[in-house]
């Protein structure tokens, strides 16, 4: 949770400077803070709801986000999370709304780093099966268990200048051999570099697989600093893609 752990070396920082400057009544503060969401006659899942609801009725998001980051540390689950934020409407009205809706937009990243490490980890327990076997696997893993990503493939260096499709999971394409340069896929072999397609209609270059395809990432995988091939997902959904994603996929071609 990399987001959140800048958040916290930030207000970890900010909060000794108060206390460096602080009397006895802000000290006194600060310990109370400290102690009172901790377990007593209720569980402490339930006083950071609680906070939670309440920083979100204040509107203040620095405290949303430290009481939403220890709600999930605690556990707390998607239905009571909008039951939460539900409360927090009714009490605060709809001009809570655009905090709430960042608050959601973190819960959903804090969800997605915890999958996605649970794919990595998945993907390094196979590391001693065949290649190509291991290829399908990951492909049929990401395919499974990542909603957003509707054709997932590989794309390996076939000779100098053309890709060889490998294997995949989705629909049939006919793009069965690129050539360096043409389309994403080309465009990162030539380049090297990711490519993140948030309108894929929006390219002049592009290679159409699907018109069901809105969106499309391709990250270029490297053997002994050589293009060995790519890793190329396609998404039926528009700008499916961001860093997190950008991150796994960087992730699983270092240990392909």
């Amino acid at each position: 949770m990399r987001a959140l752990q800048a958040f916290d070396a930030a207000r970890e920082k900010g909060n000794q400077t108060i206390l460096t400057y602080a009397g006895r009544d802000i000290k006194r503060f600060f310990s109370i803070d400290a102690t009172v969401y901790e377990t007593g006659a209720l569980p402490s899942k339930v006083k950071e709801m609680l906070g939670l609801a309440t920083s979100a009725v204040l509107r203040c998001d620095d405290c949303i986000t430290h009481h939403l980051k220890r709600a999930f540390e605690e556990g707390i689950s998607d239905e009571e999370i909008v039951e939460v934020f539900s409360i927090a409407m009714v009490v605060g009205g709809s001009i809570t709304i655009p905090h709430i809706r960042r608050a959601l937009l973190s819960w959903d990243r804090m969800r997605r780093e915890v999958l996605y490490k649970e794919i990595l980890a998945e993907i390094a327990a196979i590391s001693d099966i065949p290649l190509e076997d291991r290829l399908k696997a990951i492909c049929t893993l990401l395919d499974e268990r990542i909603d957003t990503y509707d054709w997932t493939g590989f794309y390996i260096v076939d000779s100098p200048g053309m890709l060889r499709l490998g294997p995949y999971v989705g629909e049939p394409t006919d793009h069965t051999f690129i050539p360096f340069g043409k389309g994403i896929c080309g465009q990162a072999a030539a380049t090297g570099k990711n490519f993140v397609i948030d309108d894929v209609s929006a390219q002049s270059n592009y290679l159409s697989c699907s018109f069901k395809v809105r969106s499309e990432i391709v990250v270029p995988v490297f053997r002994d600093g050589e293009l060995w091939g790519e890793l190329d997902i396609d998404s039926h959904t528009p700008a499916a893609f961001d860093d997190l994603d950008e991150w796994l996929l960087g992730e699983i071609a270092k240990i392909i």
